[in-house]
């Protein structure tokens, strides 16, 4: 859910790669209206900092160690009020991309794809915050499920 008073969205980030992290938080950082609010190493730690932090919007890897980045998705989206979570990874597979679906992410995106398409596709998942009070009669609907070689909304 996006948060309907704050004037930007606030941001859970979740990967095993420390160095990702930084970088990433350095491209968030350029945009107002977004507000890292914390960090997760672990599928584990991201769903107790999902429960804590109740962000906005997350940036959740698959692949880490213990529980994986899908397993933590489908664990924080059967929360209520879940906030949105784009799948941030390594490979734009499409197998990977079709797991995403099922574990209802809202988004996907290859690493590779960050620099150039994260920020159109937070926008169009979440709206700008000014744009916030018409969240919840907003429903995402997008064309047949693109292939993985783009990011793109989950149906």
């Amino acid at each position: 859910m996006c948060n309907q008073t704050a004037p930007v969205l606030r941001t859970l980030l979740v990967d095993d790669n420390s160095c990702f992290l930084k970088a990433l938080t350095g491209m968030l950082l350029l945009e107002p209206r977004l507000a890292v609010i914390g960090y997760a190493l672990s599928g584990e730690e991201a769903v107790r900092r999902t429960l804590a932090l109740n962000p906005d919007l997350v940036l959740m890897d698959i692949s880490m160690p213990g529980l994986n980045g899908l397993d933590a998705t489908r664990i924080i989206k059967a929360q209520p009020q879940s906030p949105r979570i784009i799948i941030v990874t390594l490979s734009n597979d499409e197998l990977l991309a079709t797991a995403a679906r099922y574990a209802n992410a809202d988004g996907f995106i290859s690493k590779t794809e960050v620099s150039t398409e994260l920020l159109p596709l937070i926008w169009q998942i979440c709206p700008h915050p000014e744009e916030t009070e018409t969240r919840t009669e907003m429903l995402i609907t997008s064309p047949e499920f693109p292939g993985p070689a783009s990011a793109h909304v989950m149906p």
